[in-house]
């Protein structure tokens, strides 16, 4: 494992970009099954919910498959090849599927901690309260601010702050262990005990990675707005709304997971895949 410098993640977004820009179709392919999924189960939430929850369920323990395909494409042009269309049978075909899910258990972990948490932090009296104000403001939305009053904001505060907390240190546990079990020939634990480590003795350039990444989301976000404002003119709020979310997973699932395989090699040897597939000179300012 290496110790990288804090302007690694950068250069981690970079790397994240030339290579969705080295073969944008695998990429897409593999992401656009997924946002096809989402955007069925979205649809059946409102004609047979249970079912719709049933296949969303489905579909988000399957979420470390998708990224798992994704990272295989990244592979293939870090070794100077070209991913092909059948990156999603190649991540069930190498037998890792099952360790590959073992990723989500910190995930599932924070969120009953977080479930119990609330509970306890605020207190099934206030929740129950909450509840109460929630249905009278949807009622009488001008009432809202006086509503609002009485409710805990105080408690809700502190509890969303542990939360977010317990998510990321989960987060630490997930971030590395995908490419490694996949390159790394490691169990699903050991996975995840070695992305904690990674990611703790790296987290300058961790932090920076998630900073231009949310920088990088609220730029898309603004370009999604402005699709779906015309499709809403055009077609309604509804289509507009579900366009919004396929083209959100279309492009952010695929650079996510490639921010991630840059992270990966430069973390844990070998470098950065950018300098093969884009051969022209660019400094980090480049993209």
């Amino acid at each position: 494992m290496n110790k990288v410098p804090a302007s690694s993640g950068a250069q981690w977004i970079l790397d994240a970009f030339a290579m969705f820009r080295a073969a944008p179709g695998p990429f897409l392919l593999v992401a656009g099954v997924y946002a096809v999924g989402i955007l069925v189960a979205t649809v059946l939430l409102k004609s047979a919910p249970v079912f719709g929850m049933l296949v969303l369920l489905v579909l988000t323990l399957m979420q470390p498959i998708f990224v798992g395909a994704l990272l295989l494409g990244a592979h293939d042009l870090a070794d100077g090849k070209k991913p092909g269309n059948d990156l999603l049978q190649r991540v069930y075909a190498s037998g890792k599927a099952p360790r590959l899910l073992l990723v989500l258990l910190p995930q599932i972990a924070a969120g009953i901690i977080s479930g119990v948490l609330l509970y306890v932090m605020v207190g099934t009296q206030n929740l129950a309260h909450t509840m109460q104000v929630l249905e009278a403001i949807q009622n009488n939305p001008e009432a809202q601010a006086a509503l609002m009053k009485d409710l805990p904001i105080a408690a809700f505060g502190r509890w969303a702050l542990i939360s977010v907390v317990i998510g990321l240190i989960a987060a630490m546990f997930s971030f590395l262990a995908i490419p490694q079990i996949l390159f790394g020939e490691r169990r699903g634990f050991d996975a995840m005990g070695d992305s904690f480590r990674a990611v703790a003795s790296n987290i300058g350039a961790m932090v920076l990675a998630v900073v231009l990444f949310v920088i990088t989301l609220i730029g898309l976000t603004i370009v999604f707005m402005i699709v779906t404002g015309l499709i809403s003119v055009i077609a309604g709020r509804g289509a507009a709304d579900l366009v919004s979310s396929f083209l959100q997973i279309l492009v952010l699932l695929p650079l996510q997971a490639l921010m991630t395989f840059a992270a990966w090699r430069s973390v844990f040897g070998g470098q950065a895949p950018a300098a093969r597939i884009d051969d022209a000179h660019h400094d980090q300012f480049h993209a």
